[in-house]
C-alpha cells in the first residue's frame, strides 16, 4: 500500500480507534515521534499539493510533510517529553505535546525543543550518544536525567535558553555524566558558559547522580542562580568555574564535589552564598583560585566542607563583603604558598573577608603547611560568640622587598584580623609552629569576653623569629592574588613569633586562656598600644615576655599566671597599674623581672600579687595604696615562700617556686597586708585548705617552716633588708 492509500485507511478506521482513547504516533524519518491524543484530534486530512498531511485539533491545525512520516502506530504516549540517545545513531524524541505548543527538531545528534505553552513540563533524557540538547521555553521546566551519557560536539551538552527554572531530577540509581567540546560554534548572541548550561535558575534534586567535564570554560553556569538540594553532582574538571552562577549559590542536600578547575570550584556571583546542609567537597589546585566565593554575604548555618587548597595564594572560603558561621563542620586542608609580586604578598588562606566576619557556632578545623599559609584572614571586624574552631599552621614566613623597597617580612597566622575582633565565646584550639608564626594578630583593636563568659582559648607558638636566611621568601609560583595585605609593618615587627598581638588596645573582660611559645620573640599577649586585663583566667608559659604593652599595662582582676623563660613576666613600656585579681609573674633571672616598666609609673591599689625575677620595677609610692613588699634573696624550684602577720600569725600567701633562682627579687602583695604591721617570710612548713592558683594559696591555715626573714610595713612600699 502507498503511504497515501495508507493514510486514507487510517482516517477509515479514525472513528473506531477514538472509542479506545489512544494516542496516534506519527514517526518521523528525524527520530521525532509526534503524539497527540485522538480525543484531542477532529480529524486527518491531506492537502496533496503542498504533499501535506494535516491534523486537525479544534481550532489548531498542525501539519507534517508526507515525505518526512516513517509510519502511524498507536499506543498510550507517556506525560513527559522523553529523549533517548544511541551511541552514534540519532536520538529518538517522544513529544506528548505535538501541534500542542512543542516544537522538537534533531539535528545530527542536537536535539532543539521550542516550547511556547504556559504550562511546567517535564523532559526526560536517558541513554549514552554523542550530540546535545537544546530547550527554548518561556515557563519554568523539569529536566529529569535518567541514565544520560552525553558528549556535545559542537556547544554545551545541555543548553537551556530559557530565563525560567530549570529542576535538574537526578533519578534514583543512575550515573549521567556531560561532557562538552572544547570550542563552540557560536549562535548568534546566545550566551553559552558550560557543559550545562542555563539562562534561567537551575536546582538540583533527585537521588541520582551527575558527573560534568567543561572542556570550553565552566562546568555547570547559570545566569541566575544555582541550587542544590538533593543528589550527587561532581565536576571532574573544567576550563574555567566548576559550578559559575551569576546571582546567587545555595545548598541544602547533596553532595557536590569539584576537581580539576583552571577557575574557582564555586562561584555565586555578584550573589551571596548559602550553605544550610549537603556536602561540600571542593579542591582547589590553580594558583589564586578559590573554592567557594561570592562577591555577597556568605552564610553557612550547617552542612559538611571539605576544602582542599593546593595552589598558590588559594582561597578556601572568599567573599566580598561578609562572612557569617553558625553552624556545620568546615574542614580544610592547605599546602599553597604565598606569592610576592612587586612587592605585594597575596596568601594562601582557608578564610579570606573582605568585609566583617561573625562566628556564632559550627565546627572549624584548618590545618595549613603552605610558607606563610592564613587560616582566616579578615579585612574588616571580626565577632565570635560560639562554636568550635582549631587552627594549625606550619609553614615558615620569610622575607621580601616591599612595594616602599624596604625590608618586610610576611609568616604565617591562625587568624589575622585587619580591623577590630570581638571573641566574646567558642571555642579557640590554635597553633603556629613555622619561623614568626603567629596565633592571632589583629590590627584594631581586640576585647575577649564580656560579662556573661568568654572564649576559651589555647594557643601555641613554635617557631623562631624570621632571620634573613630563613623561611623562602617569595614562596612557590603562580599569579598574586586581588586583596594582597603586606606580612608586617617591619622586619623586627612581623619576623617574630607571637601567641596573641595587637597594634591596638587589647581588652580582656573574661575568658579562659592557655598560651605558651617556646622561641625568641615568643610572646603571650602583645598590645602595640594597650593592655587590660578586667577578668578570665590567664595561663601563659612564653620564651619572652608573657603579657607586654607598649603604652601602658592595666590589671583590675581575673587570675593570672605567666611564666617566661628567658624574658620579664608582665612589661609595660609606659605605666603599669594593678588593681585587683590574682596576678603571679615569673620572670627569668637577672636582668630579667617579674614586673618591668622601667622608670615608668607603676601603681599597685589591689589584687594579690607576686613577682619574682632576677630583678623588679618599684612601684610609685605616691600612687600605690596597696602595701608592697621586695625580697631578695635565692631559692630552688618548688621552694614553698610564705608571708604571715608576724602578731597574728594570719596568713597573708603561699607561692612555690615554678624555677630556679640564684638571686631572686620577689614583689609581692596582698589586700590585707597593713601599714605599719609586722611579717615574716618562711620557706617550707605545712599549709591547710586556702584557694590554689598556679603554686600560689591565699586563705589558708600554716604552721612549721624555717624563717628566713621578718619587716615592718612602714610605708606603701616596703624592701625587705
Amino acid at each position: 500500500m502507498t503511504k497515501r492509500g495508507f493514510l486514507t485507511s487510517l482516517a477509515a478506521v479514525f472513528f473506531f480507534v477514538l472509542q479506545a482513547q489512544e494516542t496516534v504516533m506519527i514517526h518521523r524519518a528525524d527520530g521525532v515521534i509526534l503524539a497527540t491524543p485522538i480525543t484531542s484530534t477532529d480529524s486527518i486530512d491531506f492537502d496533496d499539493a503542498a504533499g501535506l498531511v494535516r491534523f486537525h485539533l479544534g481550532t489548531t491545525v498542525g501539519t507534517v510533510p508526507m515525505a518526512e512520516i516513517d509510519s502511524i502506530t498507536f499506543g498510550a504516549a507517556p506525560s513527559e517529553i522523553r529523549v533517548t540517545y544511541k551511541d552514534a545513531e540519532r536520538p529518538t524524541v517522544v513529544n506528548p505535546y505535538a501541534f500542542r505548543g512543542v516544537d522538537i527538531s534533531v539535528v545530527g545528534g542536537t536535539v532543539v525543543v521550542n516550547n511556547a505553552r504556559t504550562d511546567e513540563l517535564t523532559y526526560e533524557l536517558s541513554g549514552c550518544g554523542t550530540g546535545a540538547f537544546k530547550l527554548y521555553s518561556a515557563k519554568k521546566q523539569v529536566l529529569r536525567l535518567n541514565g544520560l551519557v552525553l558528549t556535545s560536539v559542537d556547544g554545551p551538552a545541555i543548553n537551556i535558553q530559557s530565563k525560567k527554572k530549570t529542576i535538574v531530577q537526578l533519578v534514583a540509581e543512575t550515573s549521567n555524566r556531560l561532557v562538552d567540546v572544547p570550542t563552540y560554534i557560536p549562535c548568534g548572541d546566545e550566551d553559552m558558559k558550560g557543559a550545562l548550561f542555563s539562562e534561567g535558575q537551575l536546582v538540583f534534586s533527585g537521588d541520582g547522580t551527575l558527573s560534568v567535564l567543561g572542556r570550553a570554560d565552566h562546568a555547570i553556569c547559570s545566569d541566575d542562580y544555582v541550587r542544590v538540594e538533593s543528589g550527587t553532582v561532581v565536576v571532574e574538571s573544567a576550563v574555567g568555574d566548576g559550578v559559575n552562577a551569576n546571582d546567587c549559590f545555595e545548598m541544602s542536600g547533596g553532595l557536590l564535589q569539584v576537581s580539576g578547575t583552571a577557575g574557582d570550584c564555586v562561584d555565586g556571583g555578584a550573589g551571596y552564598v548559602e550553605i544550610t546542609g549537603g556536602v561540600l567537597r571542593l579542591t582547589a589546585s590553580t594558583a589564586d583560585t578559590k573554592a567557594l566565593k561570592c562577591d555577597s554575604l556568605m552564610s553557612i548555618s550547617g552542612g559538611t566542607l571539605e576544602i582542599t587548597l593546593t595552589g598558590d595564594c588559594c582561597k578556601g572560603l572568599k567573599s566580598a563583603t561578609d562572612i557569617n558561621i553558625s553552624g556545620g563542620s568546615l574542614t580544610f586542608e592547605a599546602s599553597g604558598g604565598v606569592v610576592v609580586e612587586s612587592g605585594e604578598t597575596s596568601y594562601c588562606s582557608a578564610i579570606k573577608c573582605d568585609g566583617n566576619m561573625h562566628v556564632s557556632g559550627g565546627n572549624l578545623q584548618i590545618r595549613h603547611t603552605g610558607t606563610s599559609g592564613k587560616g582566616i584572614s579578615v579585612d574588616g571586624a571580626m565577632e565570635m560568640t560560639a562554636g568550635e574552631v582549631e587552627i594549625s599552621v606550619t609553614g615558615n614566613g620569610g622575607t621580601y622587598t616591599n612595594a616602599s623597597n624596604t625590608s618586610d617580612t610576611h609568616n604565617a597566622t591562625c587568624i589575622k584580623v585587619d580591623g577590630d575582633q570581638h571573641l566574646l565565646g567558642g571555642t579557640l584550639r590554635l597553633s603556629a609552629s613555622g619561623t614568626g608564626g603567629k596565633c592571632i594578630s589583629v590590627d584594631g583593636t581586640s576585647v575577649y569576653g564580656n560579662a556573661d563568659g568568654g572564649p576559651m582559648i589555647t594557643a601555641t607558638t613554635s617557631g623562631r623569629p624570621i632571620s634573613s636566611s630563613s623561611g623562602s621568601g617569595g614562596g612557590g609560583g603562580g599569579r598574586p592574588g586581588g586583596n594582597w595585605r603586606p606580612g608586617g609593618t617591619s622586619s623586627s615587627a612581623g619576623g617574630k613569633p607571637k601567641v596573641i598581638r595587637g597594634e591596638g588596645d587589647i581588652t580582656v573582660e573574661n575568658g579562659q586562656f592557655v598560651l605558651s611559645s617556646s622561641a625568641e620573640g615568643g610572646e603571650g599577649i602583645e598590645s602595640k598600644t594597650q593592655l587590660t586585663v578586667n577578668g578570665g583566667t590567664i595561663e601563659a608559659n612564653t620564651y619572652d615576655d608573657g603579657l607586654q604593652a607598649s603604652r601602658q599595662l592595666v590589671i583590675n582582676g581575673g587570675k593570672i599566671f605567666v611564666n617566661a623563660s628567658n624574658n620579664d613576666g608582665i612589661d609595660s613600656n609606659g605605666t603599669l597599674t594593678v588593681s585587683g585579681g590574682t596576678v603571679i609573674s615569673c620572670g627569668a633571672t637577672q636582668p630579667e623581672e617579674g614586673f618591668d616598666c622601667d622608670q615608668n609609673t607603676f601603681s599597685v591599689t589591689g589584687g594579690a600579687i607576686v613577682g619574682v625575677g632576677g630583678a623588679t620595677s618599684t612601684p610609685t609610692s605616691s600612687v600605690t595604696t596597696q602595701c608592697v613588699a621586695i625580697y631578695s634573696g635565692s631559692g630552688s624550684q618548688n621552694t614553698q615562700y610564705t608571708v604571715c602577720n608576724s602578731a597574728t600569725g594570719e596568713h597573708m600567701f603561699s607561692f612555690v617556686l615554678p624555677r630556679s633562682y640564684s638571686q631572686m627579687t620577689m614583689l609581692f602583695s596582698a589586700p590585707s597586708m597593713m601599714k605599719s604591721a609586722g611579717y615574716a617570710i618562711y620557706t617550707g612548713g605545712t599549709k591547710t585548705g586556702g584557694e590554689e592558683f598556679h603554686g600560689l594559696t591565699t586563705g589558708a591555715t600554716f604552721g612549721g617552716g624555717s624563717q628566713v626573714a621578718t619587716f615592718t610595713t612602714g610605708s606603701m612600699v616596703t624592701t625587705v633588708r
